[in-house]
């Protein structure tokens, strides 16, 4: 009997390791990428929590901007667009695709605007600008996820303007609705925006529930 078990738990790590091997190399460096980008928010955020009492009257007193409320919103309107770019690529329609990556991008450069707006905002604030540990992790955490955002935007923009391509020669469009690494990549894009809109909820959640 326990030598059954050790069969079975041998073969469940086997289909797992081949699990891993199927994954494709860019799309496995962008897990890594996310996996390291969590760490970081982890830590920034822990680091936070726990420096932040040294400044207790300056955070019972403190708001967090409403901007960013309506920003949030912003970005769950794109992901919800962005979801279903895959689907319009499973069903061949290059034309939804790019009119769903120009929705995508367009949402998210409001996103970006008004993530600028907030931090003018908190800029103009005397209250925030004086609590130093509050102060830079906030930016901290802002600039980061702003540069995650810039990345995703720079994805879109480069699938935006293949499938504009696309639409108007059927010969490539035969080549990339075939091709499995184009699967790979249009789903990783989708991937990405997910995990960056989950890590701004994180943050906005953090910020709007501490202050």
């Amino acid at each position: 009997m326990k030598y059954f078990h050790k069969n079975i738990k041998k073969s469940e790590e086997l289909t797992y390791l081949r699990r891993i091997e199927k994954i494709h190399p860019h799309k496995m460096i962008f897990y890594l990428a996310m996996f390291g980008s969590t760490l970081i928010i982890s830590f920034l955020l822990i680091s936070f929590h726990f420096s932040k009492p040294a400044e207790s009257n300056i955070a019972l007193n403190f708001r967090f901007p409403k901007i960013y409320l309506l920003n949030t919103l912003v970005l769950l309107f794109s992901v919800f667009v962005i979801s279903r770019v895959k689907m319009y690529y499973n069903s061949d329609d290059a034309g939804s695709m790019r009119r769903s990556l120009a929705l995508t991008m367009s949402a998210s450069f409001l996103f970006m605007l008004m993530q600028l707006a907030g931090v003018v905002q908190l800029l103009g604030n005397q209250l925030f600008m004086a609590g130093e540990i509050i102060k830079s992790y906030t930016f901290f955490m802002l600039t980061f996820h702003f540069m995650l955002h810039a990345v995703g935007m720079i994805l879109c923009s480069l699938a935006f303007s293949k499938y504009r391509v696309v639409e108007k020669d059927p010969v490539i469009a035969l080549i990339l609705f075939t091709n499995p690494y184009e699967k790979v990549k249009i789903g990783t894009i989708a991937e990405f925006w997910y995990f960056i809109s989950i890590i701004w909820l994180i943050i906005y959640s953090y910020m709007h529930f501490s202050f």
